[in-house]
């Protein structure tokens, strides 16, 4: 069987690792497509790492004819930036206006998010009102839509209840978030450290002694890039004063991973 059809998948920094891991992992021939904007340098990086071949398009490419092949599989990777994590509101009311302009462009929309901070939130119930594409989210095995991107590495609403649980008050240090620490997880424009501190490090730090954290756990899923990940919890934990700490038993899973891309992709065509 052949697929064909084009996904779009918008993406989080914080998952980017879960889409880089599918598109590797799936055996049928697609063109990507990374749409060129200022957050795609980490994903491209990792995608070069792995000798993966893509293709930049032009945002405006998007926005008007998309111009792809109709009669082949298309990936479509647009990068939000972290920086819209700063407000939860306003998170929401981006995701919800961006997918209302790709509307009707596309087969099938993943959005590589979880609620980060908008709980109850479904993206797909709204979208089942208000758009004519189907949209897919992270869902666990209830059908939960998970908290946030450590909900995604550790399987669902439950594991993550029970992370939580056993593991209080503690940094949760995924590759995703330990090697994206400078780039994307500490925010560049928000600045309200200035006048008050030296420097951002000073601020994170005071942040982590208010809430009384000493640890950071490493919740590794095998993702992202491999190289830099153990360097880079022990970067982070020495830069904010804290201490490293192995889960008692294994807790990371990519399960969530092949699960949203596999959905997505059976609103695509399969021809003989």
């Amino acid at each position: 069987m052949t697929v064909k059809g084009t996904l779009c998948a918008v993406v989080c920094p914080a998952l980017e690792d879960e889409l880089v891991f599918a598109l590797e992992n799936d055996p049928d021939e697609k063109n990507i497509y990374v749409v060129e904007n200022d957050d795609t340098s980490t994903l491209t990086r990792k995608m070069d790492q792995r000798s993966m071949k893509y293709e930049m398009m032009d945002e405006y490419r998007v926005r008007t004819s998309l111009d792809v092949d109709p009669d082949a599989y298309n990936v479509v990777i647009i990068m939000n930036g972290m920086r819209l994590h700063e407000d939860p509101t306003e998170l929401r009311k981006y995701l919800e206006d961006q997918l209302i302009m790709l509307n009707g462009k596309f087969d099938v929309i993943a959005e590589y998010y979880g609620m980060c901070g908008n709980f109850g939130w479904d993206l797909t119930e709204w979208a089942k009102e208000k758009l004519d594409t189907p949209i897919t989210i992270f869902h666990d095995r209830d059908g939960l839509v998970c908290d946030d991107c450590i909900g995604v590495a550790v399987g669902g609403r439950k594991e993550y209840i029970q992370l939580v649980h056993d593991y209080t008050g503690m940094l949760f240090l995924t590759p995703a978030v330990a090697t994206n620490w400078d780039e994307h997880i500490v925010f560049e424009n928000k600045k309200e450290w200035e006048g008050f501190y030296e420097s951002r490090d000073d601020y994170m730090k005071d942040l982590f002694k208010w809430g009384n954290y000493e640890y950071a756990l490493k919740i590794d899923t095998g993702l992202g890039d491999r190289e830099k990940y153990d360097p880079m919890c022990e970067d982070v934990v020495r830069r904010m004063e804290l201490k490293l700490k192995e889960p008692d038993s294994p807790i990371a899973s990519t399960k969530l991973a092949s699960d949203i891309y596999e959905r997505s992709k059976a609103y695509l065509h399969n021809t003989a």
